[in-house]
């Protein structure tokens, strides 16, 4: 089959012409499938349509992964005969399928997705419930040998009025943090409140909007961590000494083209946790109670140490049972940093 002609927006990439099937087959056959040309680029898996062929059914299957959607059509033998008489039935179900994908709207793409880096005798890790419907956003960045950068931003309004501001500091994070934080001979402090700046401009290019962020860099040879906390709820670091709050450092990002950003240090002992936490868990509610900063304490207290995923799982999971309901205006999202992670620590 050639590729369908005028239609520019989703290419036909892989094809596996229609199958002579007979009553006796048994098992579904996909018999044709593409791959949308209009996905992100950078995204690591695109969306697809197959089409699929068993005894008694024709499956429209359309899935595209780099916006976590998925959308199925199943027609049954009452509309299409499982017989060679069906091709010409299915290439204009794909046509038209295809029409209806281009005549819906386009959501702009998300921020590219970045997974944790490994550390030395340490881990990091962050952790989202349910879908995206505000403005939180984490990033991971080695800058150097020793040197991790990470990030977690809260910006105001849903997602889909702050996608774009997303993709541009995302971008700005990416290019001017490995510069900022070349090399061993700088000093970590500047770097850091430099980096405020610069995030700070990108945000306001999208409008004034207020924007929490916590942003850090880990020393894995020292096991320090040099931090901004730009109006952002309190990190919480729990040690074998109890718990610290490592509150603000300066104003919201977003709100001031001249804003004071200042930074702070702290030491990661072995057997220590750093979770960061956004405004959506802390102001989840049951019955008119906020789970609050005192409710995310309690659950990193409690919660045992496996690694620094199952504590952002433990916290996140803490502040969903609280509200027993998802939050349809906030995201919850914890971001963990843990060193030396094992129980005999704690």
């Amino acid at each position: 089959m050639r590729a369908l002609k005028g239609r520019s927006s989703m290419a036909m990439r892989t094809f596996r012409s229609f199958p002579a099937t007979s009553e006796a087959e048994t098992h579904p056959k996909t018999i044709c499938e593409t791959r949308p040309s209009h996905c992100p680029e950078g995204t690591r898996r695109s969306g697809s349509l197959t089409i699929v062929t068993a005894p008694g059914l024709i499956a429209i299957t359309h899935g595209c992964l780099c916006a976590d959607r998925a959308e199925q059509v199943t027609l049954s033998r009452n509309f299409v005969s499982h017989s060679r008489a069906s091709a010409p039935l299915w290439r204009l179900l794909l046509e038209r399928f295809v029409l209806h994908q281009e005549s819906q709207p386009r959501s702009s793409p998300d921020p590219l997705h970045c997974d944790a880096p490994l550390l030395r005798e340490a881990e990091i890790a962050a952790v989202y419930s349910g879908e995206r419907v505000a403005g939180d956003f984490y990033e991971f960045l080695r800058v150097g040998p020793s040197r991790m950068l990470f990030v977690l931003l809260d910006v105001a309004g849903t997602r889909a009025g702050t996608r774009e501001i997303l993709i541009e500091v995302q971008k700005t994070f990416r290019n001017r943090a490995p510069q900022l934080f070349f090399g061993d001979d700088f000093n970590e402090t500047i770097a850091m409140i430099e980096l405020c700046y610069e995030m700070n401009r990108t945000i306001m290019r999208g409008g004034l909007r207020s924007c929490p962020a916590f942003i850090g860099c880990y020393n894995e040879d020292l096991g320090t961590l040099c931090y901004a906390n730009a109006g952002h709820t309190p990190g919480m670091l729990r040690d074998p000494a109890g718990m610290t709050l490592l509150g603000a450092t300066g104003l919201p990002l977003g709100l001031f083209s001249h804003t004071t950003q200042s930074a702070a240090a702290c030491h990661l002992v072995a057997g220590s946790a750093l979770v960061v936490v956004s405004r959506g868990i802390i102001e989840a509610e049951s019955g008119g109670e906020e789970f609050g900063l005192a409710g995310a304490k309690q659950s990193l207290q409690n919660a045992p140490l496996a690694g620094a995923h199952d504590l952002c799982v433990a916290v996140v999971e803490a502040a969903r049972q609280f509200t027993a309901t998802s939050p349809s205006h906030n995201d919850l999202t914890a971001l963990a940093l843990v060193r030396n992670a094992s129980p005999e620590d704690f």
